[in-house]
């Protein structure tokens, strides 16, 4: 593994550091190449994926640009929205609000990372307007999508 190798590699799990299953692909990759994998166990490398969480995630990825709700992933997988919830919470330690969040915000890293204008970014990972992207945005990035591009996570525009 040249440096550079890994670089790219590192930043690719960066723009999708929100997503468990890139992640521990990625992990899984770099631990095979470095001749580790065979010195661990899968079963503690990869984590536990339920196939009801499986079913919301696509769903979601499928749905992106449009409005979810609890209820909505509830209603997939035939459970209630506390079931859901603790579901959420027992197997990726977060609640599905935040899960959804994260996943757009990941998606929306990928868009920018492929030029799209921020106004489009919003749009395609379901924000209400670009406004309310940028402020969810920068929350979680402590800076605009503009400036995280510039910094260079993407190109320029």
């Amino acid at each position: 593994f040249s440096s550079g190798h890994l670089n790219s590699l590192f930043a690719r799990v960066i723009a999708h550091a929100d997503e468990a299953m890139e992640r521990t692909l990625f992990v899984l990759r770099v631990l095979r190449e470095l001749g580790l994998l065979g010195r661990i166990s899968l079963r503690q490398a990869a984590p536990r994926e339920d196939a009801r969480l499986k079913a919301i995630a696509r769903h979601v990825d499928a749905h992106l640009s449009s409005p979810i709700r609890v209820g909505e992933l509830a209603d997939l997988i035939d459970m209630d929205r506390s079931s859901v919830t603790r579901l959420f919470v027992r197997e990726w330690q977060t609640t599905p609000h935040a899960w959804l969040r994260a996943r757009r915000l990941g998606a929306a890293k990928r868009l920018l990372l492929a030029g799209l204008p921020v106004h489009e970014v919003a749009e395609r990972t379901g924000f209400p307007d670009s406004p309310s992207f940028i402020k969810a945005f920068r929350k979680r990035e402590r800076m605009t999508p503009g400036v995280w591009r510039q910094a260079g996570n993407g190109p320029m525009l």
